[in-house]
């Protein structure tokens, strides 16, 4: 526990040193309890397993390793691997279990109050443990690597704020780069969260360094735009024409006007040639659309979302609901990705706190906790690591917005950064808040005792003298 130690602004005493340590010891015990029965287990193949794994049968110096049908970040790990798959889910258990350890720490490290920094050491790694977090690290898919960058990005960020220095400011960059390849609405949270984090530290007298990470974190941002508008686009087009623009009259109408061919069976024909993502080129069924579509689709698409604002806005806007919690009910639901042999370590009562189901109770809570920063910062109370939580929880709502509109099959598992970064926020906001309170109640409290104790006209202590 020396990193818990260093982390924190005042030394813990004992009682709370050694509930901490107990708390990370019981995390492991749980992360290893958890899955236990899910080791050795050969992992189960997804469609995009097979794609992940034969990306990361490609050499590195071959151009289409860097601009395949998927992220490289999630295939650079398993090359680095032996082969078999069950070291890779191994691995990603192990950097789970260390990163939301890290952050975890991180948060703790920004409580004054000493009974506070172990409460929040308890709630991050408690959230850590509910499965929407944790069930992933045994599925050859990149959830589990992205939400343990989330993580580092959060935890460095945090590390960045409170003391700004180039070496902080690489470790962000760093863990922002590797989540940006990984998935590319990681890119996008990236893009919210830290260019407005980097001004407001060039605005609080760091600008060299606060600049550098605001621009740092756009040419991330563009270099993972690029990646994916080499051929990354065209799955989840296909799944945009097919499921969101041939089964609207008023889309298809838009669509065909910009000359976009259409014949019966379009719709199939583009689901049916997903997978392999090659298959949608050498489809005969498809040579007259072909055309087209690499030439026109987005345009033609980026112009239907800007001129039709109830559907680029509205639908995921009264969507929010799905959006921040997707439903995990099988066999359509997010636990059809449980891997098996996977154990809840947490009673259902901790996940329904930690985790909650209920979307338009997480956009509540949202809307609360951003309303109560603002309170706080015009209170003098909030300092600038309330930052990084607070624009973790205004990003949630946008950042639901583009997953929506960038893919219209597997929304659910797009949008699970969406939850997790909405739901970090506001756990983090929770706490630091009670310790702002805290520990104005006790300045207060320490205030009127001095003044009590205390006659500045005479100079003698008033109490106790009869």
């Amino acid at each position: 526990m020396e990193l818990l130690r260093r982390a924190t602004t005042r030394p813990l005493r004992h009682a709370e040193l050694a509930a901490a340590s107990a708390a990370c010891l019981a995390y492991l015990a749980a992360r290893l309890w958890s899955y236990a029965d899910v080791f050795g287990r050969d992992p189960p193949l997804q469609p995009d397993s097979v794609d992940y794994l034969r990306a990361a049968s490609l050499p590195l110096a071959h151009a289409r390793f860097w601009t395949y049908f998927k992220p490289w970040g999630l295939p650079l790990l398993y090359k680095l691997l032996p082969g078999a798959n069950d070291v890779a889910t191994a691995v990603q258990f192990a950097i789970a279990t260390v990163a939301w350890l890290v952050l975890a720490v991180t948060v703790a490290g920004t409580l004054r109050r000493p009974p506070l920094r172990v409460a929040g050491l308890c709630a991050v790694l408690g959230f850590a443990l509910t499965p929407l977090v944790a069930e992933w690290d045994g599925q050859l898919l990149t959830e589990s690597l992205s939400n343990s960058l989330t993580a580092l990005v959060v935890a460095a960020a945090i590390a960045f704020v409170r003391r700004p220095a180039p070496l902080p400011l690489a470790l962000l960059v760093l863990a922002s780069f590797a989540a940006a390849m990984t998935r590319d609405a990681n890119g996008y949270l990236a893009l919210l969260v830290l260019v407005p984090l980097g001004l407001a530290v060039a605005a609080r007298g760091r600008a060299r360094l606060g600049l550098a990470l605001a621009a740092a974190v756009v040419l991330v941002f563009a270099l993972a735009v690029w990646s994916y508008n080499v051929r990354r686009w065209r799955g989840p087009m296909q799944d945009v024409i097919a499921e969101r623009i041939l089964p609207v009259p008023g889309a298809l109408a838009y669509f065909r006007a910009r000359g976009m061919p259409v014949r019966p069976g379009l719709g199939a024909q583009l689901i049916d040639n997903r997978v392999p993502p090659t298959k949608f080129d050498d489809a005969p069924g498809l040579a007259y659309f072909r055309p087209w579509f690499h030439a026109h689709a987005r345009r033609t698409y980026l112009g239907y979302l800007l001129t039709h604002p109830d559907v680029s806005l509205g639908k995921p806007l009264r969507g929010l609901d799905f959006l921040l919690a997707p439903s995990r009910a099988p066999p359509y639901g997010l636990d059809y990705f449980r891997p098996e042999g996977y154990r809840d370590p947490l009673p259902r009562l901790a996940v329904r706190a930690l985790y909650p189901q209920h979307g338009w109770a997480v956009a509540a809570a949202l809307a609360a906790a951003l309303a109560a920063a603002a309170a706080f910062w015009r209170a003098g109370l909030a300092g600038p690591v309330w930052l990084v939580p607070a624009l973790l929880s205004a990003a949630a709502v946008p950042l639901a917005v583009v997953v929506y509109a960038g893919d219209a099959i597997g929304v659910d598992r797009h949008s699970l950064v969406v939850g997790i970064a909405a739901r970090l926020g506001v756990i983090v906001l929770a706490l630091l808040a009670a310790d702002a309170v805290w520990t104005a109640l006790e300045r207060r409290r320490y205030t009127a005792s001095s003044a009590t104790k205390w006659n500045p006209r005479s100079k003698t202590r008033l109490a106790g003298k009869g």
